[in-house]
């Protein structure tokens, strides 16, 4: 058994343990949080246990005696152990149901809209989604993404594998699966993974089976993992789940526990911060010679404060024409899409830098603040600067 201490000197000391693996970047970033609250406040002891979250649980909090835990409870049996320590305790997963404690976790539905909308704006009309068996995150993902696309009049179809299937069958026998569903799905498709440690997997059955990424096949997986993202080829986009603020926010709620005050709610769901575009998921699925064209030109060009009518003229239509099949065939304006790039263009420059307002406003193509305020607060409820202080990795 492998334990980390963390020791902060301070007259009162409240002694956490805390329970996150950290195999996968999400552990990792979850403890970024944990850490930015603990160097904030100095009030606690921190053990963190290293390793594995399965049978040696039990022995780790045996003789540990101290006033709250955060963990990612994955096992009944683990919440059970933890149950019987009768301290404040938070849990930063959301896979056991109905386990009484308190929980600060990903807002699974707002990923899962995320994801259709990065699609259905590249004008994808058929989707799929490959899920994690026995994951309630997972299940909430691809109900959630299902419910969208369905919503949406498009075509859907899931494949769920397993860690055991992917552990036990031989890998050509399990590649031959994740095959079969890819040629089953009407392309061109986008496909959404619930998880980026399942991604390559996805990768290297389009390879085997001569399937085009992203053109036949896109993808976007979560979490923005550069262990799973910048490795695999082409790169994979994911959605940042913005695990850093469900550790910070996690810490917060249990130092108030510790104080004795009850949580106002006992589950806290946080937004993702967005999805981190790249290769797996960058085309266009439009029939339209014309719109496709128009799309390439506004995402290369919507931040130069390109206009509609030379849009129009590089997509060989008249305006009128243009607007018309902008309307009926991707459901938005010229306008919109180009307001949609430079949105996203501003929404990475809050959260990845710490560029004044007025110089993200000019790099993202908004040229006045005032106009990016007003952008923003109309289509996210935000101004520029609560987005910042939501979502920013540069607070942490």
């Amino acid at each position: 058994m492998e334990i980390e201490c963390w020791i902060i000197h301070s007259l009162e000391m409240a002694h956490v343990a805390l329970l996150v693996e950290t195999a996968l970047g999400s552990g990792r970033e979850i403890l970024k949080g944990i850490s930015q609250y603990v160097h904030e406040h100095e009030n606690w002891q921190v053990f963190h246990y290293t390793g594995s979250l399965g049978v040696m649980v039990p022995e780790v909090l045996e003789h540990w005696e101290g006033d709250g835990i955060i963990a990612r409870l994955n096992q009944p049996e683990m919440s059970d152990v933890i149950r019987q320590k009768q301290v404040p305790v938070v849990d930063v997963l959301g896979n056991i149901k109905d386990s009484g404690f308190a929980c600060v976790k990903s807002n699974n539905d707002e990923i899962a809209l995320q994801v259709y909308e990065h699609f259905f704006e590249r004008g994808f009309k058929s989707f799929g989604c490959l899920g994690i068996e026995g994951e309630v995150w997972s299940e909430e993902r691809e109900n959630a993404f299902r419910n969208r696309v369905q919503a949406g009049n498009c075509r859907y179809r899931s494949k769920v594998v397993s860690h055991f299937l992917k552990q036990h069958l031989s890998w050509n026998s399990y590649l031959e699966q994740l095959i079969t569903w890819l040629k089953e799905l009407p392309k061109p498709v986008g496909v959404f993974v619930c998880s980026d440690q399942f991604a390559p997997d996805l990768i290297s059955a389009c390879s085997a089976a001569n399937l085009r990424i992203p053109e036949e096949v896109a993808i976007v997986g979560v979490d923005n993992d550069p262990a799973f993202c910048e490795v695999v080829r082409p790169s994979l986009s994911s959605v940042d789940a913005n695990h850093i603020q469900v550790g910070y926010t996690a810490a917060s709620l249990l130092g108030s526990m510790i104080a004795g005050k009850n949580p106002e709610e006992m589950t806290t769901r946080i937004d993702p911060s967005g999805i981190i575009t790249r290769q797996s998921s960058d085309a266009f699925a439009l029939e339209d010679e014309g719109l496709r064209k128009a799309m390439q030109v506004i995402r290369t060009r919507a931040l130069d404060g390109i206009g509609v009518d030379e849009i129009a003229k590089i997509a060989g239509y008249s305006r009128s024409v243009l607007q018309r099949r902008f309307k009926s065939q991707l459901g938005r304006t010229v306008h919109d899409a180009i307001l949609a790039t430079k949105l996203d263009r501003a929404k990475e420059l809050l959260t990845l830098t710490r560029l004044p307002l007025i110089e993200v406003s000019l790099r993202s193509g908004f040229n006045h603040q005032e106009y990016l305020n007003h952008v923003f607060k109309a289509r996210l409820g935000l101004t520029p600067g609560e987005y910042r202080k939501r979502f920013s990795v540069e607070k942490f």
